[in-house]
């Protein structure tokens, strides 16, 4: 049976006086429009949370050894930017990974860098940039996810077809045991052998261990094109996708748009085309001497134009890079 935030309070206070930050979340004082799990919003559900704030792996080791003592549930909140329901019939007591929020110096030599598990996709891309480098991790809710909840969701982005899954970039973890037992895997070329501690995490959604603070792996930025291209039919994007990542060249966002889709798309943009037709837009990433080649040989290959292609155009003002090709 779930313990009461009173006596859990109160062993906190016991053991450990004023050493831990926590606060008490009321339903009523939750703002709609935050992001918030729909799990918070809910009528019916309890009125309070409590929210437990550690400020590193030791207080979130202790929390978890209290909640094995007192058998109480506790769930982890990062950004609080999942909104469809995954925390219903959850419990009442969460650990926030607020406080993880330090981002290391860049280690240039390996291209890596260590961030604490609760520092969001936007805060971590502007630090980056100022670097010259990212981590080419774009999910739609980059500004409003941690990192923390990108591992635990396996999460992917926009440019993934060139860069991966975050899967591909995490290189070193911190994360503490449901037990309280902190555990680490330090970068490394590869595992040597056996099981991949970092791949048991990635995915976990918390049901394995509460993540710190992760090692990722980035890359110096380079530049990019974007082209988008009009295809008579779906089936004849989605070829020209295939050809374009089976042909080798550096893809990075790759999309194929339905007719429906694409009309609903171009209905907002000024001066587009009308008529029915399926829309491929895609990036090239190459270094700059080589990106106007590597772009025009990927709109001109004759791969592309056995797929079907109709017609080349500019779609996204200021973005989109025009290749011209003969058939």
């Amino acid at each position: 049976m779930e313990s009461n935030f009173a006596q859990i309070l109160n062993e906190l206070e016991t053991r450990q006086p004023g050493g831990l930050d926590y606060t008490l979340v009321s339903r009523n004082d939750i703002d709609p429009e935050e992001h918030w799990p729909r799990h918070f919003k809910q009528s019916g559900k309890p009125d309070s949370f409590l929210m437990f704030k550690p400020a590193n792996a030791e207080e979130v080791s202790y929390i978890l050894k209290l909640a094995n003592e007192l058998r109480f549930q506790v769930s982890v909140v990062g950004g609080r930017s999942n909104v469809v329901g995954s925390f219903d019939g959850g419990p009442t007591v969460y650990i926030s990974t607020e406080k993880f929020n330090d981002i290391a110096p860049l280690e240039r030599v390996t291209s890596q860098i260590t961030v604490g598990s609760g520092v969001y996709g936007g805060d971590l891309l502007s630090t980056l940039e100022k670097w010259g480098f990212e981590l080419g991790q774009y999910p739609q809710s980059l500004f409003i996810s941690t990192v923390g909840g990108w591992i635990n969701t396996r999460a992917t982005g926009s440019v993934s077809t060139y860069y991966g899954g975050i899967e591909e970039a995490v290189v070193g973890i911190e994360a503490v045991l449901a037990t309280g037992e902190i555990i680490k895997a330090t970068p490394s070329a590869r595992t040597p052998g056996g099981l991949d501690l970092i791949r048991m995490l990635i995915g976990s959604e918390g049901s394995i261990a509460v993540i710190t603070s992760v090692t990722l792996k980035v890359h110096r930025k380079l530049s990019t094109s974007m082209t988008s291209m009009a295809f008579d039919s779906y089936r004849d994007a989605v070829d020209a996708q295939r050809q374009l990542v089976q042909g080798g060249f550096p893809v990075g966002l790759l999309r194929a748009y339905n007719v429906a889709e694409t009309k609903h798309i171009l209905h907002s943009l000024p001066n587009a085309p009308t008529g029915d037709f399926a829309l491929l837009t895609f990036s090239m990433i190459a270094p700059g001497e080589s990106l106007s080649a590597v772009t025009g040989e990927a709109a001109a290959s004759s791969l592309v134009w056995e797929a079907g292609l109709s017609q080349m155009m500019p779609l996204m003002a200021g973005l989109s890079t025009v290749t011209s090709a003969k058939p």
